[in-house]
């Protein structure tokens, strides 16, 4: 199951920086969510029981999946599947004509995960994520036009 939610607390920022930390190790802080939503046509979905979350949001007719997460010890159980759906079905409802993300371009897992809801790859970014190690990656951008 997965809950929209409306962004407007601290406490909302705080929570989704937990979730994103447990998420990707290394997660963004609340301060950084604050600002993501702050004067933006901004909205998250968090998967029950905090088992993921996927934050988009709205450029005129364009939308942006900014990050979508699922807790290492939900992966592969249908939950990224089910928060790529819902940011699907909520641009659309929004009007929103394409999507896009930034996929890491050693990341097959979520790379696959795109593919088998219509992304498409439309060019790549040159050392988009920094590791903490120090070394950089390469980002794929991808698209959907919706319906």
């Amino acid at each position: 199951m997965l809950a929209f939610i409306e962004i407007t607390t601290s406490p909302d920022f705080a929570m989704l920086s937990n979730i994103h930390r447990r998420c990707f190790g290394q997660g963004w802080s609340a301060q950084a969510f604050e600002e993501l939503f702050a004067g933006r046509a901004a909205w998250a979905f968090i998967a029950e029981g905090a088992a993921g979350l996927a934050v988009c949001r709205i450029l005129s007719e364009e939308a942006e999946i900014i990050t979508l997460g699922v807790l290492p010890n939900c992966r592969q159980s249908g939950i990224g599947s089910r928060l790529v759906e819902a940011m699907l079905e909520e641009a659309r409802q929004q009007g929103v004509r394409k999507m896009f993300l930034e996929v890491g371009e050693h990341n097959a897992v979520a790379k696959a995960l795109y593919d088998k809801h219509g992304f498409s790859v439309l060019s790549q970014r040159r050392h988009y994520y920094r590791h903490p190690d120090g070394s950089y990656e390469d980002a794929i951008v991808m698209q959907k036009t919706l319906d």
